[in-house]
């Protein structure tokens, strides 16, 4: 079937001019992801973690999002690039389009990540909190989860199915854009909270260490979620830049024989799908308990529990 009747499918695919190489990154960070995504959600069961907070709910929810994109869309993307003219192309196309939903919803799960930490970094305690704390709350943080899956797959199945072309690159755009402000303002409420939080430990006599160095619990405070909602927005940001360029120019062929381009749009776009990866190995290793249920089954040596996440 022609890539010109696979809907924005072949906009898209016309952008990667690099398929070979980039289709074999795919293939080696696939079962990195994987096995590190797999890693955290059994250690986070076996420990007992999963349900222990709406924190950790959505770390775990997060992960299994990031273990449907390594374990789907990066082995079938390759797939797709490397067989541009095979006759499931188009079928195989529409199901990576899916399980974009995979990728949105990890970013809009990691900004209510964000704030619920932020929710928690508030130095007067006296202050009533507000609503959308209880929301987060489980077992209103289930019904959240639901609503996030459901917007998210629902918007898929209809960019994938969706006949128009320019209305499809339209909505995607759009959803990429949003996604990125969406990052850009998480990220910095949750710095405005970490320094508020920071600056009230630091001028609180009750903490005070000697030669006046941060408390150490300070020092290591949410810094699971900081490192998470950072990288976020690094990864994300040159994704979305391409996709405004790519929804401005009313050419793909056009625009992607631009050398500079080329290449900047692959590195986006794999710097959009190292966000699977990442995640985990921050949560990974900020949290010893998971990391030391990992290290005890394959038999290396535990961390000291005095290391344990802030």
């Amino acid at each position: 079937m022609s890539l010109n009747k696979c809907n924005a499918v072949a906009y898209w695919l016309k952008m990667y001019k690099h398929q070979v190489p980039y289709a074999i990154l795919l293939s080696i960070l696939s079962p990195i992801t994987i096995i590190l995504n797999l890693s955290l959600i059994v250690s986070f069961i076996a420990t007992r973690q999963v349900t222990q907070n709406a924190s950790n709910i959505l770390i775990f929810a997060i992960s299994v999002v990031d273990l449907a994109t390594g374990s789907v869309a990066m082995p079938l993307t390759a797939k797709v690039l490397l067989h541009l003219n095979e006759d499931d192309t188009c079928a195989n196309s529409r199901v990576l389009i899916i399980f974009s939903s995979c990728g949105q919803a990890s970013m809009i799960l990691t900004a209510f990540l964000a704030l619920d930490r932020y929710l928690h970094m508030n130095p007067n305690i006296q202050n009533h909190p507000p609503r959308i704390k209880k929301i987060l709350k489980p077992p209103n943080i289930y019904y959240v989860l639901a609503i996030v899956f459901i917007s998210t797959n629902a918007l898929s199945f209809t960019l994938a199915f969706q006949l128009n072309q320019q209305l499809t690159s339209s909505i995607s755009s759009a959803s990429t854009i949003l996604l990125s402000i969406q990052l850009i303002f998480t990220s910095f409420l949750y710095t405005r909270g970490y320094l508020r939080i920071r600056t009230f430990a630091d001028n609180n006599p009750v903490y005070n260490e000697p030669m006046g160095s941060t408390p150490d619990y300070v020092r290591k405070l949410y810094k699971t979620v900081l490192v998470i909602v950072v990288l976020a927005l690094i990864q994300h940001v040159p994704y979305c830049v391409a996709a405004i360029m790519a929804a401005l120019h009313n050419n793909p062929e056009e625009l992607s024989s631009h050398p500079v381009f080329t290449y900047f749009f692959d590195f986006a776009s794999l710097s959009a799908y190292a966000g699977s990866f990442t995640n985990c190995m921050a949560i990974l290793h900020f949290n010893i308990r998971a990391k030391n249920w990992i290290l005890q089954i394959i038999g290396l040596r535990k961390m000291p529990q005095q290391e344990r996440q802030g």
